[in-house]
């Protein structure tokens, strides 16, 4: 009786824990199928166009979470990477440099190579002041893209030649590749010993170093990990827009947005940053076209309610709503049994 007790139990505990990698990974194919059909579901070029930036969040989420949810390192200057890879891709498109292809690696590449110095001036410190330092940054690369106008056009903005044309599915199935890229990535990488690394790092820097974890090594690959996957979609960014300067790729405002998916979805988890981006993105679209220009005040309300109530995020209150579900039927079973 007591050991069958005990595997309700089990089994009830386990029922909760829905959102693990190998269930993500078994419910990819099914998924991948639906988001095959968008484009033919979805008539509408503004719908599009909003499940487009909806995967451009989940791109910049999934960034962010690898540094800031994984190894515990909270940035408020991840534009700059997003900014880097757009002014890269903008840079040799217009000067016929290469290939779009290549153009998009590039942007990605140049967000990683930025990320080492950054990265080493900005681990020193830890906390609060880690958090200001890369605003700080953020701030500066934002200025330097201001005043060099032979490579960025200043505050006017960089024209981009468009790389596919007006079609948006084009661009849908670019961005829907690099989120299911970045997705496996960060499988890999949480189920593997990188991933404990990582915990380890977020928990406690001393004690990881004591039991033979490098936290600055470790930091530093998740701070390049993540840069490359923000310039990447910074490289879409300007593809799909066409249209850049530093008050959009590079502002503050774009900092925020970026670790608003994981903080809405659940920071630290797989699935946060997706949960987390289709919400904040219909729920700004949808204020915008009700309130018009007091959309904000709204918007910045239900962040605050989500942020106040929800710490955990989305997924924090869903696994706990089924795994108290899961344990009040163990507990009935058991007092039958």
């Amino acid at each position: 009786m007591k050991a069958a007790s005990l595997s309700r139990r089990s089994a009830g505990r386990m029922q909760g824990r829905r959102f693990t990698p190998m269930n993500l990974l078994i419910t990819m194919p099914l998924i991948l199928l639906l988001l095959l059909g968008v484009p033919w579901l979805v008539s509408s070029p503004y719908f599009l166009d909003i499940v487009i930036l909806m995967l451009m969040y989940m791109l910049l989420g999934m960034s962010w979470n690898l540094l800031g949810g994984f190894a515990g390192q909270i940035s408020l200057g991840h534009a700059i990477f997003f900014g880097l890879g757009a002014y890269c891709y903008g840079f040799l498109i217009n000067q016929h440099l290469t290939s779009v292809w290549i153009a998009l690696a590039s942007g990605a590449l140049a967000a990683t190579v930025a990320s080492i110095p950054i990265g080493i001036l900005c681990f020193r410190l830890r906390g609060p002041y880690f958090v200001l330092v890369t605003l700080a940054a953020a701030e500066v690369v934002r200025i330097l893209a201001v005043n060099l106008v032979d490579l960025t056009q200043g505050a006017e903005g960089m024209v981009i030649t468009p790389a596919f044309g007006i079609s948006k599915t084009p661009y849908y199935y670019l961005a829907l590749a690099f989120v299911l890229l970045e997705l496996i990535t960060m499988v890999v990488l949480c189920s593997s010993r990188f991933g404990y690394y990582y915990m380890a790092v977020r928990e406690d820097e001393d004690t990881a170093l004591a039991i033979g974890v490098n936290p600055l090594i470790h930091k530093l690959w998740a701070f390049g990990i993540s840069a490359f996957f923000a310039g990447l979609t910074g490289a879409f960014y300007a593809s799909y827009r066409h249209v850049i300067d530093p008050s959009v790729v590079l502002s503050l405002e774009r900092s925020v947005d970026i670790l608003l998916g994981p903080l809405v979805g659940g920071i630290g988890t797989l699935a946060g940053p997706l949960v987390g981006a289709v919400i904040m993105v219909s729920v700004n679209e949808g204020l915008r076209s009700l309130l018009g220009g007091a959309y904000l005040v709204a918007y910045g309300l239900i962040l605050v309610v989500i942020v106040l109530f929800f710490p955990s995020g989305v997924l924090g209150v869903t696994q706990r709503f089924f795994t108290r579900e899961a344990g009040g039927e163990a507990g009935k079973a058991d007092e039958a049994a």
